[in-house]
């Protein structure tokens, strides 16, 4: 799929709809795994197009949009303190004076959304335990590509 052919398949409805009731199940229910159907390009862009609109901004800690896509995701870009979303490498350790936005226990919605690219979901080395509020039952996950300093950062 080329640069052109990419951008038309992202800004389609059908295609922002799906991946937003899959991404919306994904926040409902931690833990679980879900498919952005997005054959042939990165799972990062399409979450980026269809959580991402003219009114929030966002910080890209370790360029991962490339150039020719920069414009599709055109947002105000701020440092991770101050921006809505937040992209990082996962498989890189956050830099020891990183803090993204945070929300509050009343105001969560005033936080950053952190979206970190990791190889793979579902297989890997390290496993999660998800467990706590919203979660029935304590469910594992295997990731591979995310740097154990995440976790002490989360």
């Amino acid at each position: 799929m080329n640069d052109s052919d990419l951008v038309q398949w992202l800004a389609s409805a059908p295609v922002q709809q799906r991946c937003y009731r899959q991404i919306l199940d994904a926040f409902s229910y931690p833990g679980s795994l879900h498919s952005l159907c997005c054959e042939g390009c990165e799972p990062l862009w399409v979450a980026l197009a269809t959580l991402v609109d003219g009114g929030a901004t966002l910080s890209d800690c370790d360029q991962l949009i490339p150039d020719e896509l920069a414009p599709f995701f055109d947002v105000p870009r701020l440092a991770a303190s101050a921006a809505d979303f937040v992209i990082c490498n996962a498989s890189k350790p956050p830099r020891e004076d990183w803090h993204p936005k945070l929300g509050t226990i009343y105001q969560p919605h005033l936080g950053a959304t952190l979206l970190l690219r990791c190889e793979s979901l579902g297989k890997g080395a390290l496993e999660l335990q998800v467990s706590g509020p919203g979660v029935r039952a304590t469910t594992s996950m295997l990731v591979d590509g995310l740097h154990a300093r995440w976790i002490a950062v989360r």
